[in-house]
């Protein structure tokens, strides 16, 4: 076995405290129901008694199942085969010609999900906590995503794991790119070995015996709590409507309530003081190479997976004051019953622009204010305007050689690729050990009229029409034709862990924009759909 994929040193930390907090709670009712009062109390209402029990073997077969989750990995990677372990399911044996295509998204749920385990202290602490512990209120910081990667073999899932969660994910995932880019090298017909069922220990019938657990339990505390409960939130009116003020961050302007406080240090974040609710302009994205009704419908999709209930109202379109074309969309989100979030979508195809505007609260909070988080989010999201500056002049003329002898930092993970004179190229993992996990191999740059040409002749078969790609550079006031480049690399090595693991050349094609007059390169995988952001040494 080369390698695993399995939960890394965070991952262990929170299966840890959860497994300390299921015993506490196991002591705890222990204890509890072994008190003298409680016996009384049971004579009275019998039905407590197994409420209590219920909620212990829940708390028991949690402690189990973290265990399970904890020591289980998620792939394991042979020279030949991989073997997938999806939690609770039945593991999967497949030769590595099985893997038939991946998925990469942006987990964009991740603030959201991390303030839910801090949700019962208020809407902007957890918020706060987060975005403290990343450092990303430090200057210069880079703000992203992690990723989700989804493997396939035809179109039956394999696996989805996080990046944020897994060790050797990146690594996993790039074996699979250059895999992937070798069997579509070769002829057609050629196929791998079929994949073969391996049984997973434990895992359905942990799942069924803690379903029919939590069933149990669930209708208990309907049978012995609802009957008494008599009261229900009472709705509490909006206050009357301040006339608003505008507000610009990231090249977006929108309307904001005037009674609104900004969160120090998180530009386009604000609380209403009044109520303890967030809003926020939660994303800015490039629509490209996604339509409207695509783009939503993935971000939909996305979403269903990893909350329940989501409830998306359908993508509209409307104008604009100045009668542009745009996309609107609500979204409403409620995670484990505690955590709410509302959302709008708001897509500009003409600018390549996609702006997500929400709210975030406790559950509890928004049954009250509900009506007025609706209104207010979605007001934002109809002011909101693009504006950004003036179109940037490079100071020199771009022509291909200018990558010669140059080197790149990736702004994700630190790598550094190196272009030499002599046009072969070097994409090292570490910049510091260049005698070990690399790419090489030999390279060419398209810039400018050439670099269209190429993309929409030489290219044809990514469907990227010279219409599209004008469409994109007039949407963003740094685009420019002078600085639009594509880029061929010839892959003849990848060597990891100081083994081999290319058994042919394989081409991968990039296309993107030399920006900040030559020192950051934006490029686009146009087989894998991933984004790179480079820095000049």
């Amino acid at each position: 076995m080369l390698f695993e994929v399995r939960a890394n040193a965070k991952r262990k930390a929170k299966v840890l405290f959860a497994q300390i907090l299921c015993g506490l709670c196991i002591v705890g009712i222990f204890c509890f129901l072994r008190l003298d009062f409680m016996a009384d109390y049971f004579k009275t209402d019998p039905f407590a008694y197994g409420l209590f029990v219920s909620f212990m073997a829940v708390f028991i077969l949690l402690f189990v199942v973290t265990c399970y989750c904890g020591v289980r990995p998620r792939i394991c990677v042979d020279e030949q085969t991989v073997t997938f372990y999806p939690l609770f399911r039945r593991a999967k044996e497949v030769a590595w010609g099985d893997i038939t295509a991946r998925k990469v998204e942006a987990d964009s749920s991740y603030e959201q999900l991390r303030s839910t385990a801090l949700g019962m202290l208020g809407a902007t602490i957890p918020y706060l906590i987060y975005r403290k512990a990343h450092g990303l209120d430090e200057p210069g910081a880079v703000q992203t995503c992690p990723r989700r990667y989804a493997y396939y073999q035809g179109n039956k899932k394999l696996i989805s794991i996080l990046e944020r969660e897994m060790e050797n994910a990146e690594r996993f995932d790039q074996m699979v790119c250059e895999r992937l880019d070798a069997i579509n090298l070769q002829k057609e017909g050629e196929g791998g070995f079929s994949a073969t069922e391996v049984p997973a220990k434990r895992g359905g019938l942990v799942a069924v015996v803690l379903g029919l657990t939590a069933l149990c339990a669930v209708g208990a505390v309907l049978f012995v709590v609802m009957p008494k409960m008599q009261s229900v939130p009472v709705a509490v009116e909006p206050p009357a409507a301040a006339e608003k003020v505008l507000y610009t961050c990231e090249d977006i302007t929108f309307e904001i309530d005037p009674a609104w406080s900004e969160i120090d240090g998180y530009e386009g974040s604000f609380v209403d003081d009044a109520t303890g609710i967030v809003y926020q302009l939660n994303g800015v994205s490039e629509l490209f190479p996604y339509g409207a009704e695509e783009f939503y419908t993935e971000l939909l999709t996305y979403y269903e997976e990893n909350h329940d209930p989501v409830i998306g109202e359908p993508l509209e379109q409307s104008d604009t004051a100045d009668g542009k074309e745009r996309y609107l969309a609500n979204i409403r989100m409620i995670q484990d019953d505690t955590y709410y979030q509302y959302m709008t979508v708001v897509i500009f195809p003409w600018q390549d622009l996609v702006l997500t505007f929400g709210a975030q609260t406790v559950a509890d909070q928004a049954a009250l204010h509900e009506d007025e988080i609706i209104q207010a989010v979605e007001e934002m999201a109809q002011s909101a305007v693009y504006t950004g500056g003036e179109h940037e002049e490079l100071t020199f003329e771009l022509e291909s050689t200018y990558f010669s002898g140059t080197s790149w930092i990736a702004s994700n993970d630190g790598s550094q690729w190196t272009f030499d004179e002599d046009g072969t190229f070097h994409w090292y993992q570490d910049g510091a050990v260049t005698d070990d996990n690399y790419y090489a191999g030999t390279y060419t740059f398209y810039v400018g009229q050439e670099a269209k040409d190429y993309l929409t002749d030489a290219l044809a078969e990514f469907g990227i029409t010279e219409e599209e790609l004008l469409q994109t550079i007039n949407a963003r006031a740094e685009y420019g034709l002078e600085h639009f480049v594509c880029l061929t690399t010839t892959n003849e090595s990848f060597l990891l862990n100081g083994a081999e693991q290319l058994s042919q050349p394989t081409q991968t094609h990039y296309c993107g924009f030399l920006l900040e007059d030559g020192e950051r390169l934006s490029l686009l995988n146009m087989r894998t759909a991933t984004q790179y952001e480079f820095t000049k040494e």
